[in-house]
């Protein structure tokens, strides 16, 4: 995309939530208290722990040995550090994968290429939020959860698998060595950068939180937009939405992450340019895998399809103007994509 043609779908992108903004004051402001309070009771909690221990795995290594027990690394024809990253990734949840695959690129470990497959096949919604959130309290069925789970480990084995027959195996002995850090600095870099990777999630969050309240879609087309932009709202509205539209859309959501994942991704691999084309291209198939995976488990139960609602649209506007704003979203999706000049290079 030209330049002149980014700043043009940059100023309409701007334009036309500047109006948005002033005409729903109150459902702003509303958007971004809910938003606020998710990240820091829900998700401050739980994410930040886990950012500071898996700054020290992949400094140290720590589960470079399991390798030997579950070969990632050989399956990917990667250093062993790609199990560490595979198995953070899929434990603890976005975008921690991509922070795992960063912090070996910068030791050297692998190469911006091998990089991108990794965090492409190492990214996923922590067991967690899919077992109890997405299976026992969006759909009642803690099964349908763990059949995500379950989904998105296998596409990410296959994927990596396949697209990693393309590099040679690299002997242990010609791999770089790991950087000889003390665990004092080890320990201030762990608190101090998760401190500050966490406040730009939660803005990500906050602000992808509060596109998705204010995009004036009716029921199909709101849950849509969520699941572009936000997976956790996303996959709620595809649970109110029901059917099997909403089973496939519950899993697309969370195995593609959306735009707010898409740039704390951007985030964690800044510096590292590592391309995000690949990264986007492997959620985008892991949310096709995990909403087939999701069809199928409601088509075996198919008692689970009788707790999907009809959703409410959030503003009382006519759907006959829903590919209008469909087409302005997904030009808002290419100029994201587009931007290789920041983080994503």
């Amino acid at each position: 995309m030209s330049d002149k043609k980014e700043r043009w779908l940059l100023t309409g992108v701007t334009a036309i939530y500047f109006c948005l903004l002033m005409l729903c004051p109150a459902k702003a402001a509303e958007a971004v208290s809910g938003g606020m309070e998710m990240f820091i009771r829900k998700l401050v909690p739980v994410l930040f722990p886990y950012m500071v221990l898996s700054h020290f795995i992949g400094t140290y290594g720590l589960l470079d040995p399991l390798n030997t027990l579950l070969p990632v690394g050989k399956l990917f024809r990667m250093d062993a550090c790609a199990f560490s990253a595979f198995a953070v990734g899929h434990l603890c949840g976005y975008p921690l994968g991509a922070k795992m695959t960063a912090k070996s690129v910068r030791l050297g470990r692998l190469d911006r290429n091998r990089g991108a497959l990794l965090c492409g096949v190492s990214s996923g919604a922590s067991p967690a939020f899919l077992l109890h959130v997405v299976g026992s309290m969006l759909w009642g069925d803690i099964r349908l959860g763990a059949v995500l789970w379950a989904a998105q480990i296998g596409f990410g084995l296959l994927a990596g698998g396949i697209a990693g027959r393309q590099y040679r195996s690299v002997p242990a002995e010609k791999q770089t060595s790991q950087e000889t850090v003390s665990f004092s600095q080890c320990f201030c870099e762990a608190v101090g950068g998760s401190a500050l990777q966490l406040v730009a999630i939660g803005g990500y969050i906050v602000f992808f939180t509060l596109l998705t309240a204010l995009l004036p879609f009716g029921s199909v087309g709101g849950t849509l937009a969520s699941v572009i932009l936000e997976f956790s709202s996303g996959a709620e509205k595809a649970a109110v939405l029901g059917g099997y539209a909403g089973l496939f859309l519950t899993g697309f959501s969370v195995g593609f992450g959306g735009l707010s994942v898409l740039a704390q991704t951007a985030n964690m691999l800044s510096g590292t340019e590592i391309p995000l084309r690949v990264y986007v291209l492997c959620r985008a198939g892991c949310g096709v895998f995990c909403g087939t995976a999701a069809v199928a488990f409601g088509l075996l139960f198919p008692e689970i399809l009788l707790r999907g609602q009809p959703a409410a649209g959030t503003f009382p506007i006519e759907t006959g103007t829903a590919p209008v704003w469909a087409a302005w979203l997904l030009g808002m999706m290419w100029y994201c994509m587009g931007m290789r000049r920041g983080a994503g290079r």
